[in-house]
């Protein structure tokens, strides 16, 4: 099993296979930050500034992060989304983001031999929660499409919403969407 899948990551990096990717576009008409904390601790990605319009992405970390999208600076009570990597790419599971551990590293292994896990949560808060959010893994897979103050849509802590997705994908947040 194990060689398979060393196999099938090879395969995929010879093949072309571009880096996968956690992404958030807005179409707000106000400034986003947005920044990546990985499920390690290792040291979190930049804090980043995306103008109406603009766009933030970075490659998928080996062990999973949260990534926070704000209307302040500070993150205050930020909307995010977070992705871990299992071994069975159609079994997802729930967990509060206080009890990810970090995976163990595989040396010969590459995130692209996993199935991915994902959740738009609003844990902390949800500065967007008057707009139109969509968090998508691409075609095939569970996507959180929500409306204008549909809370429900969400992912919360008394009421996990936690999809599995075969790989590769890309998971992009889409903010302030037309509906």
């Amino acid at each position: 099993m194990k060689l398979l899948a060393t196999i099938t990551g090879v395969a995929l990096f010879v093949c072309g296979v571009s880096a996968q990717q956690a992404v958030v576009t807005s179409s707000c008409n106000f400034t986003v930050y947005v920044q990546s904390f990985p499920y390690d601790g290792s040291t979190p990605g930049t804090l980043t500034a995306v103008p109406p319009g603009g766009r933030f992405a970075e490659d998928f970390r080996e062990t999973g992060s949260t990534v926070k999208i704000s209307k302040t600076r500070t993150l205050s009570t930020p909307l995010f989304f977070g992705y871990s990597f299992s071994s069975s790419p159609d079994y997802a599971y729930c967990k509060p983001k206080s009890s990810y551990l970090p995976l163990p590293r595989f040396s010969a292994l590459t995130p692209a031999s996993f199935g991915t896990i994902d959740e738009f949560s609003t844990e902390w808060g949800n500065p967007f929660a008057d707009e139109h959010n969509v968090l998508t893994p691409g075609e095939g897979c569970e996507l959180f499409d929500c409306a204008a103050g549909e809370a429900a849509c969400y992912s919360t802590p008394a009421a996990k919403k936690v999809y599995g997705c075969p790989q590769p994908v890309n998971l992009e947040a889409e903010l302030c969407l037309e509906d």
